[in-house]
């Protein structure tokens, strides 16, 4: 092969990758104004009617547009929490903390926050306890994902079931939809990957599951799917903390 010819190929590549990368931006700034506009919709249109009709409205009628707008606000973070995460791991620059995580103490909290606006279903389950060795806010927000994704695209009851396996320590996020098809399945993971058509048409499961992955694997666990029993299941595992932190309770004794 010529040198210049090995010239051409090397540009033709050149091209091909930047032309990859133009596709792949646009894609995501497609993907990420779908993802807004919906919470967005709800923020403005129900804010313009209790601003200019709050009179006409019965209390009922209130109450559920106000808790609309704190949902869509709620969405609207988090889209904008994963993107900045998204960010700063393709500049390899971020810092995540190794200290002791108790897993169901976040899940407990994320439980409680989503449930404050969405009670679409019923409030989901969690059993068991172990401790990582983690960062507790990136951990927080991978189980904000698992979570937030349960409630919108499965469907019954939702159960965190969280164990110990020896060095690792796993949260297990059920639930009891029609899980993901196969075609999907291969790309999960990926940014703004479109979602089941049977969990929501036109959906887009967004950076949420991609950037948990990462976030999973750099913190030295992962995040995998399975489908199993009629349940859909999301399954992160982390480092085990060196040692249990939970405080020593004695027999007969109640902490104050």
């Amino acid at each position: 092969m010529t040198a210049e010819a090995v010239l051409e190929r090397e540009a033709s590549q050149r091209t091909e990758q930047l032309e990859r990368l133009v596709r792949s931006k646009d894609q995501l700034i497609a993907a990420v104004s779908h993802q807004l506009r919906t919470p967005l919709t709800a923020v403005v249109g129900n804010s313009e009617v209790l601003r200019d009709s709050r009179s006409m409205l019965s209390e009922t009628e209130v109450v559920e547009m106000t808790s609309e707008i704190a949902s869509g606000a709620l969405d609207l973070s988090d889209i904008v929490e994963d993107l900045l995460i998204n960010t700063r791991c393709e500049a390899d620059a971020i810092g995540l903390a190794h200290e002791p995580v108790d897993l169901a103490a976040e899940a407990t909290r994320v439980v409680d926050r989503l449930w404050i606006v969405r009670h679409g279903c019923m409030r989901p389950i969690i059993s068991g306890a172990a401790f990582a060795s983690a960062d507790a806010v990136r951990t927080r927000q991978i189980v904000r994902n698992l979570i937030s994704n349960a409630m919108l695209y499965g469907g019954g009851l939702i159960h965190v079931e969280i164990g110990s396996t020896g060095a690792a320590v796993r949260l297990a996020v059920h639930d009891c939809g029609h899980g993901v098809s196969r075609d999907v399945v291969t790309g999960l993971f990926e940014p703004f990957m479109p979602a089941d058509s049977a969990m929501r048409p036109q959906a887009s499961i967004g950076l949420g599951l991609s950037i948990s992955r990462r976030l999973a694997r750099l913190m030295g666990g992962d995040l995998t799917y399975r489908y199993e029993d009629r349940e859909a299941i999301f399954e992160l595992t982390l480092p085990a903390a060196a040692h249990d932190t939970r405080p020593l309770t004695v027999a007969g004794s109640r902490a104050a």
